[in-house]
């Protein structure tokens, strides 16, 4: 258990039937994909948590969504991972094995929680919440890469090697689902969305007047494809009320999603 397995290369695509996630399709690009992929991606192995990561043409580590069932910290899996990204992928030995191996198309690597050198990362995303082992799956997508992590507690069955090939056949196709999410998420093809925040904002007041500035200032974010993180950030807030005046916003004009709320901006377009 204190060795980093050696890396298991795979190219083929196996005959596993997929069409029990096909439904996964119909919340591309919706709040609730990851929730979706969660629950597809740990019918696969008996895991506790996942994660989903791109690594980018410049090698670089983005937070894409995680999840899991852990009931001592129901967001835990979504603070670990974001702080993977910020900088524990640096000391990670797979991640680094990953990077310095570039000779792959699909590869997955198996890590012990004891083979990571002591470090905050180990201290927090493995003896915090008692992870023993973590599964990376890694498929290139053009020109960048999804990664997705799964994670076992000791109360989990260990990961056999029918879970494995279970793992092996699905995950050419979860990582393009997770990839063209991320893609929806992040660029937008609607010609609505060019205009930059002012013009979005103001749009927004138009069409409805019942919105409060900091409601409009969130789905202005929203509209251009920003992160929940990323619109916080901008105004200088915490995420969790990015999430209020969302649900506030989102009450007043009758919507549930992203996609509804880009939706009623075309339409307020063409009115």
């Amino acid at each position: 258990m204190g060795q980093l397995a050696t890396a298991v290369r795979y190219t083929a695509y196996g005959d596993h039937d997929v069409s029990t996630y096909v439904p996964l399709v119909e919340t591309l690009g919706e709040e609730s994909f990851p929730d979706a992929f969660g629950q597809a991606v740990l019918s696969v192995l008996p895991a506790h948590m996942f994660s989903v990561f791109r690594l980018d043409a410049q090698k670089r580590i983005r937070y894409l969504f995680a999840g899991g069932n852990m009931v001592t910290d129901r967001d835990f899996a979504r603070r670990a991972s974001a702080r993977y990204a910020d900088g524990y992928w640096k000391l990670d030995p797979a991640m680094r094995s990953v990077l310095a191996d570039g000779d792959w198309n699909m590869t997955l690597r198996s890590q012990a929680w004891d083979a990571i050198p002591p470090s905050e990362y180990r201290t927090f995303c493995y003896e915090r919440v008692h992870v023993h082992e973590r599964l990376l799956v890694c498929r290139r997508v053009k020109d960048e890469a999804i990664m997705i992590g799964l994670y076992r507690t000791p109360d989990a069955q260990p990961f056999t090697d029918f879970c494995l090939r279970n793992l092996e056949d699905t995950a050419e196709f979860l990582t393009t689902l997770a990839w063209k999410h991320a893609q929806v998420v992040a660029n937008y093809d609607s010609r609505y969305l060019k205009p930059g925040d002012t013009s979005v904002a103001r749009q927004l007041a138009n069409a409805n007047d019942q919105l409060s500035a900091r409601e409009i200032e969130v789905c202005t974010g929203l509209l251009l494809g920003r992160s929940t993180k990323e619109i916080a950030r901008t105004l200088g807030v915490m995420p969790s009320s990015i999430v209020t005046f969302r649900k506030r916003a989102f009450l007043k004009l009758n919507i549930a999603t992203r996609q509804d709320l880009i939706r009623l901006y075309e339409q307020s377009l063409d009115a």
